[in-house]
């Protein structure tokens, strides 16, 4: 795997350079928390990486993803709750949590029903500072 620094502009790497760096971090989290899937997306809807379970199709994960937060964002700012941090989706067979990871990336996970929500959030928000970082 290449090795970058912390503040590598994300922006100045090629889409094959982008996977190699922030693939490692999604598929150690997904281990780890046992989550069916998680992806780095723009906020326009695009996928920068991703590890996704065979059934998922990354572009429409990341579509959705992108529009969930953008209405999410919309909503929060309506009813004056501040800068929107993060959306979550509970669903009868498992849960999507959305986080940003900087001010143009959105990391995107799901998760079974039977894990732990608490350690879902921890290390989602880890994640997503790592990739903040990365991206600069």
């Amino acid at each position: 795997m290449p090795q970058y620094s912390y503040g590598t502009h994300v922006e100045m790497l090629d889409p094959e350079q982008r996977v190699a760096l922030l693939s490692p971090l999604l598929r150690a989290m997904n281990q780890a928390q046992r989550l069916d899937a998680s992806a780095v997306i723009s906020g326009d809807g695009f996928v920068i990486a991703s590890e996704l379970g065979p059934d998922i199709e990354p572009n429409r994960f990341a579509a959705m993803g992108a529009s969930l937060l953008a209405l999410a964002d919309r909503a929060a700012r309506e009813v004056e709750r501040g800068a929107l941090r993060q959306v979550l989706v509970e669903g009868e067979h498992g849960t999507m949590l959305l986080v940003r990871a900087g001010t143009d990336a959105v990391l995107a996970v799901a998760a079974p029903a039977n894990v732990n929500l608490g350690m879902i959030f921890l290390e989602t928000r880890r994640t997503a500072a790592k990739i903040e970082s990365l991206l600069g």
